[in-house]
């Protein structure tokens, strides 16, 4: 059946009854009866129908020997788990049962039935009589009512819920007076009844029933330990109306699940949630109704395919007449249109039985696509009327719209098969679509094997409710299109005549390259499908199949052995009125994937899955994103930014562990210390970026994702892992709710049905997908340019000041992965813990430390006082948090084309370009039309005032695009430093550029030496140029 924590109903009505009888065991072993039950098992499993016992409330006071019995039970999580108490079960025929309750009834002991069992009684004579109806609404009306059938059991269970009930009102009228006046005999037997009382106990929520070995473990009579086993009783049923009943209650089930998700995909039309998420949701809907399939079977039938029970299992529902009426059109006796049929998806399954039976019948005599399937229509040739009635006319819809997908789908292994067989072979793997989705998998089998299986019927099933909810189908290929589009320009894509893959200016780590490739074939194949190009050279060179009348029929086929007898002039009239041919595929070249949200939603997932793993890459392969996080995390817990950085917070809850080794600083001293110790500044570790612990990855719910696009992954392991996050998501929520609440840590682990399951699954995967969304690639880019803004900064107004700048590299190169930079955001982080310990600033407390430091400087907000490195940090930071409001995400939802999020420049004005390389200065020199570079040396012992001269001027006169200041050693550039510097020696240096070309300024084509003062009227009547051009912008 289904997995542990997934309670069917068949699995809920075993376990009530079991419930039941091993309370009315005990209460009947009390009374005096002498048990007579047969032993089935000696030493069963562990009880599938849950573990965990509910521990009283103490505010919940129970009395005598069941408050001793509560005592007994363990906590949820206690090292005696109920998971390990054996479950001895014991059979219990129908005249014991009558006869326990006799017993009771008979008894002066007054024992009243807890109100925890009276609802399990209830529930499993509910769902007994949900079955008897159905039954009785079919041909197996004869059995219902013999010894042993469904209402003989349902009478028998109602007749003890009755006397029991009528117990209970005449035990209330004994009084608490009585008790005091109660002789020794009367004091036993409430004793006797106190021994239940705990089962009447109220749990925090009406959900909450008791299980078989709860039950049993509250009325043995155990000492205090935890037995090993304990027993458990259970109704004894014939096998044939058992199996029947496990039968109607999978197909009930089924249609609990169909029924959610509706909701799910009306949800997804509404745009409440996206169509990630509601494919992901359908598609563990149906691995759960796969596994009640595959349990159900090795049950019943454990010789039988599991692919191919579907017509063993409804034939156990209804006849085998209504099954295959419609998979013949032309011999078939119509079809109807009941409730009963779309309880067990009797439209649906005649459409795949007939395309199994067509695909069969034409494989050696057809070679062409597509095969000659006959429409629904023909099957009202007996009765014409019921053809327009709105229920059949929706039959014939859904009958031509799931043929016409069934024929798409089929045309891959069609010409795979083909191909096999000749001498072109090619490329085999370019014919399958990028993604395989539920839908397609499911229903290979039936043109491949020709099986149809109970999961394929209700994946069919639902793909037609999908259909017929979805208002505006054409949306979500174009949300394809922009993921697509998304991430073609996330990785920049490009590819040399040599056939060589070039991604953008970063460099990837080679362990990427694999998922790099995997995800440019992906987007390729999506852009420009190899199935549009094959249907479309199918249709033109395939013979189209045409359906043949008597009047039509050429002559030769009238004459042959087989052919058919004319028919009669009414049959003739009838076949005329239907008007109808062959179901012929869809023109539109697009039209599986228009009508198969489920692939949309799936290659959506696996592109953002496949992104994020190669962001992920990135990230650990640069350090950009480390360092702005620490960056970020020093200056929010200073409160030197204005406002916060969501995306930036949510990344640092997500890998904490890889930030900051798994404390987050928020002190002073702590941000510094935590900041060395991460980079291993003195030696004393591996280097962090060499461990494995401390590397970026994907979150674990991430993992749970993935496992539903790993078709080599067994049903149980994947339905295993979304168990394991919903479990997770669940004490995450009972934590933040109720930490202080010792009750809701002794909960047990708590089971839920299908539609629970559902909708668990729906918030697992919209807080993964919020996970997984993030643009690791993009958000590295941009804390790489970040950075650099903050780098420069700092190094500007240092100059300015003729200080000396901290340690590390000027080389511009591959900024983002120069270690150069951990030095610089350590300098920074050692400023502010320098400043703070010097005394010469005053803190209030909180303000970097708990305590509050009076400093030579009375102040308290004083800027300077995390050191100047922070300071500009503050100031980088703040202008991009003001003027940079993208949030970096991969598209999960969106209907307009595009998709490309458009981010603005926050480059500061003053900052001073470094260019490492000819190639950087030419790339500068590309994008602004004025630059001041500053040729400088190792060895020119030029006037330290220059530095901080050339930094005054880029703050004066910097304009971002129009007129930048740059500094580069001639040794890095020498192509420049020859034609713009008088030989190796020279003086320092500084030139004018005008679109990438050298200038004279004031009738100097360079600034040499020492000369402060031409460096500054230079740079004022460039600087005044640029202002003009700007504002000759702004006024054209």
């Amino acid at each position: 059946m289904l997995p542990d924590f997934l309670v069917s109903s068949y699995r809920q009505y075993k376990d009530d009854t079991a419930v039941f009888m091993t309370w009315l065991r005990a209460a009947a072993e009390a009374c005096g009866y002498k048990n007579k039950a047969k032993e089935v098992s000696a030493t069963a499993s562990s009880e599938a129908s849950g573990s965990g016992v509910k521990t009283p409330a103490s505010s919940q006071r129970i009395k005598g020997k069941a408050r001793k019995t509560a005592k007994r039970i363990p906590p949820m999580g206690s090292g005696n788990s109920l998971d390990n108490i054996a479950a001895v079960k014991h059979a219990v025929s129908m005249r014991e049962l009558v006869a326990q309750v006799n017993t009771i009834c008979s008894s002066k002991a007054r024992i009243n039935m807890p109100k925890s069992i009276k609802g399990c009684l209830k529930q499993a004579i509910d769902a007994r009589q949900r079955c008897s109806d159905w039954y009785e609404n079919t041909e197996h009306k004869k059995s219902v009512y013999d010894e042993g059938g469904h209402r003989f059991f349902i009478k028998v269970l109602q007749d003890a819920f009755a006397k029991l009930d009528v117990l209970e009102e005449r035990h209330d009228t004994f009084s608490k007076h009585a008790l005091k006046k109660s002789t020794p005999k009367d004091k036993r037997t409430i004793r006797i009844e106190n021994r239940f009382s705990h089962l009447n106990i109220e749990d925090v929520d009406d959900s909450y029933h008791p299980t078989p070995t709860e039950t049993a473990l509250a009325t043995s009579n155990t000492p205090q330990h935890i037995p090993d086993s304990v027993n458990v009783f259970e109704l004894e049923e014939k096998r044939a109306f058992e199996d029947a009943f496990s039968v109607f209650c999978l197909f009930e089930d089924l249609n609990r699940v169909r029924s959610k998700l509706k909701g799910t995909w009306e949800d997804c039309n509404s745009g409440e949630i996206n169509l990630i998420t509601a494919t992901v949701v359908t598609q563990a809907a149906i691995y759960m109704a796969r596994k009640g399939e595959e349990g159900l079977r090795s049950t019943l039938f454990p010789g039988k395919p599991v692919d191919n029970c579907y017509e063993t299992l409804a034939g156990m529902m209804v006849s085998t007449e209504p099954i295959t009426s419609a998979t013949d059109p032309m011999n078939g006796s119509g079809v109807d249109a009941t409730q009963l049929d779309s309880f067990t998806f009797l439209p649906v399954a005649r459409t795949l039985l007939k395309f199994v039976r067509t695909a069969s019948s034409c494989n050696d005599t057809c070679s062409t696509w597509s095969p000659p399937v006959m429409p629904l229509r023909f099957n009202y040739i007996q009765g014409p009327h019921k053809a327009e009635i709105p229920e059949h006319s929706k039959l014939q819809r859904d009958d031509e719209l799931l043929s016409q997908l069934l024929l798409h789908l089929q045309l891959p292994d069609k010409v795979k098969g083909e191909r096999k067989d000749s001498s072109e072979i090619g490329d085999m793997s370019m014919l399958d679509p990028p993604v395989r989705d539920i839908f397609s998998r499911n229903l290979q089998p039936v043109w491949t094997d020709g099986k149809v299986s109970l999961t394929a019927v209700f994946t069919a099933q639902i793909l037609l409710d999908i259909l017929g909810i979805c208002s505006d189908l054409p949306n979500f290929p174009r949300q394809l299109a922009v993921a697509n589009a998304y991430a073609w320009n996330s990785f920049d894509f490009k590819a040399t005549p040599e056939g060589k893959l070039i991604t953008g200016d970063l460099s990837w780590p080679t362990s990427a390259m694999d998922t790099l490739l995997g995800i440019y074939k992906m987007t390729k194949q999506i852009k420009a499908p190899a199935f549009a190009a094959m249907k479309t050279s199918m249709l033109e060179t395939s013979q189209t199949h045409r359906l043949h009348t008597w009047d039509n029929l050429p002559l030769e086929r009238r004459t042959q052995p087989d052919a058919c007898e004319c028919p009669s002039p009414e049959m003739q009239t009838a076949v005329e009125r239907m008007s109808q041919d062959l179901i012929k595929p869809e023109p539109a070249i697009d039209f599986a994937v228009t009508h198969n949200p489920l692939y949309s939603g799936t290659a959506m997932l696996k592109l953002v899955l496949e992104h994020q793993e190669a962001g992920l890459a990135l990230a650990n392969h640069h350090l950009s994103i480390f360092v702005v996080a620490h960056l970020y995390n020093a200056l929010r817990q200073l409160k030197m930014v204005e406002q916060e950085w969501p995306l930036m917070e949510h990344i640092i809850k997500l890998h904490k562990r890889a930030l900051f080794a798994d404390v987050i600083p928020t002190t002073t001293d702590e941000i510094a210390d935590r900041f060395s110790y991460r980079i291993n500044i003195f030696q004393t570790q591996k280097r962090f970026y060499k461990d494995e612990k401390y590397k970026f990855r994907a979150p674990v719910a991430t993992k749970m994702i993935c496992s539903l696009l790993d078709t080599q992954l067994p049903v149980d392991q994947v339905l295993w892992q979304i168990e394991t996050q919903i479990d997770l998501q669940n004490n995450e929520r009972q934590t933040n709710a109720a930490s202080k609440s010792s009750r809701a840590s002794q909960r047990r682990k708590r089971q839920v049905d299908p539609e629970e399951f559902i909708e668990n699954v729906r918030d697992v995967v919209s807080r993964a997908l919020d996970d997984a969304s993030i643009d690791y690639v993009r958000l590295t880019k941009r804390c790489a340019r970040l950075v650099d803004d903050f780098r420069r900064m700092w190094f500007t107004e240092l100059e300015a000041a003729g200080l000396g700048l901290p340690s590390g590299s000027d080389n511009e190169e591959d900024i983002a992965r120069n270690y150069g930079l951990l030095l610089i955001c350590h300098e920074a982080f050692q400023g502010a813990k320098l400043a703070r310990r010097s005394r010469i600033y005053t803190y209030r407390p909180g303000d970097g430390g708990k305590e509050g430091i009076k400093g030579r400087s009375a102040n308290p907000d004083n800027p300077n006082r995390h050191g100047m490195g922070l300071l500009m940090a503050s100031k980088v930071f703040n202008n991009f948090l003001a003027n940079d409001v993208i949030d970096l995400r991969f598209p999960l939802c969106s209907s307009t084309e595009g998709g490309e999020p458009t981010e603005q420049t926050t480059q500061e004005p003053w900052v001073i370009h470094r260019p490492s390389s000819a190639a950087e200065l030419q790339k500068l020199f590309s994008s602004t039309t004025y630059v001041a570079v500053d040729f400088c040396t190792d060895y020119d012992n030029s006037d330290p005032r220059l530095s901080a001269a050339f930094a005054e001027q880029s703050r004066l006169y910097g304009i971002p695009g129009i007129f930048a200041f740059a500094k580069t050693n001639a040794d890095y550039v020498p192509e420049f430093s020859k034609k713009c510097c008088k030989g190796i020696w020279t003086p320092r240096t500084f030139v004018f550029f005008k679109d990438g070309k050298q200038v004279t300024v004031n009738g100097k084509a360079a600034i040499v030496g020492s000369d402060i003062e031409g460096l500054e009227a230079a740079a004022k009547k460039v600087g005044e140029l640029a202002k003009k051009r700007v504002q000759r912008a702004a006024v054209g």
